[in-house]
């Protein structure tokens, strides 16, 4: 994987000048994280000792996906990376719990009894768990985009005055982009086709006929986020991700579906609750990097399907890959000891 990234990015140094790419970094490098928007409420932490149920409970009443886990054995004038075990995740909390439960339960499962027994920490090795890779204000959307696109970090947490001040997310990172595309166009004009992305790659999928459980078993297994739901012909019909995990999950009205037919839950669960699903999730060979970043800031989606005309899916363009174009690390950039515990965990 790392020699395909690494060939991407080569075809891009080729396709851009040496003062082009540096025009770019300038550009990045010019925006600092102060700038993202703020957090509206005060980042939900959890300690390392807390329980699952403590976690969800926080989590679905701050209506958020993710939060840092403190270490509650380690002094707080110790380093960050040390304070910090990384960033629980509710989908990975749900999916440690879904093998734990059968769905013919009547309860959700944040009434789980195993909640109320299992210790955030325990679960760190087989949740899905981000590394605690701190920030600062000072650094720049430049240090964003390298960081989120090499490691395919999703949220990176910003430290000032030994607090956590805010959170940067992908969707945040793809939003700025949206917003100064001018500034990158000679990247953002190329077609995926001539940026080497419109090649075909594995696709994990679901069909209409699946069930939901099987879907997640899936996303799962493979360490993905979504995958496409085929219908007739194997065309690409909607969307299954891990957030819908979430809805199923913690939702007593959506819990019976867990073991349901794909087709069942895209009938039953409400446009509102499932947010993912729509029809901006496709993209042709011909169509812009640009055009991908608009579509993706407008619909707060995490990846589209690159698909053929048939509209059956070749290959996933996920907001790593988009961020992998842009922003070229200087020699010896992730030699930084903050990078240690990621690389550990890839």
């Amino acid at each position: 994987q790392t020699k395909t990234i690494s060939a991407k990015r080569a075809k891009i140094r080729k396709m851009a000048s040496p003062q082009d790419r540096a025009t770019l970094n300038f550009f990045f490098s010019s925006i600092p994280l102060s700038d993202f928007p703020s957090l509206k409420h005060d980042l939900a932490i959890v300690n390392s000792d807390d329980t699952l149920k403590d976690v969800v409970q926080l989590l679905r009443t701050r209506n958020v996906l993710s939060c840092p886990v403190r270490n509650a054995d380690v002094a707080d004038d110790k380093p960050w990376t040390e304070r910090y075990a990384g960033l629980v995740d509710m989908v990975g909390i749900a999916l440690y719990l879904m093998d734990h439960t059968s769905g013919r339960e009547s309860h959700a499962i944040h009434e789980h009894q195993q909640l109320a027994t299992t210790k955030v920490i325990e679960v760190s090795e087989t949740a899905r768990w981000s590394a605690f890779v701190p920030l600062e204000p000072t650094h720049t959307l430049y240090d964003a985009m390298l960081v989120m696109g090499k490691y395919c970090i999703h949220r990176i947490p910003l430290v000032a005055d030994g607090k956590i001040v805010n959170l940067i997310t992908q969707s945040a990172v793809i939003a700025e982009l949206a917003k100064h595309s001018d500034q990158f166009a000679v990247v953002g004009k190329k077609t995926l086709q001539e940026l080497g992305m419109a090649e075909a790659s594995p696709v994990w999928s679901v069909k209409l006929d699946d069930t939901v459980r099987d879907g997640m078993k899936l996303i799962a297994s493979h360490h993905i986020n979504a995958v496409p739901v085929l219908g007739v012909n194997g065309a690409v019909v909607g969307n299954l991700s891990a957030r819908d995990l979430r809805t199923t999950i913690v939702d007593p009205k959506y819990f019976h579906l867990i073991n349901k037919r794909v087709s069942e839950f895209l009938s039953e669960v409400s446009v509102l609750d499932h947010e993912e699903m729509s029809p901006a999730i496709t993209c042709r060979a011909h169509d812009t990097l640009e055009k991908i970043i608009q579509q993706l800031a407008a619909t707060r989606i995490h990846r589209v399907y690159l698909c053929d005309a048939s509209n059956r899916p070749l290959r996933v363009v996920s907001l790593s890959d988009i961020l992998q174009q842009f922003a070229t690390p200087t020699e010896g950039y992730f030699e930084d000891p903050r990078f240690a515990q990621v690389a550990h965990r890839q």
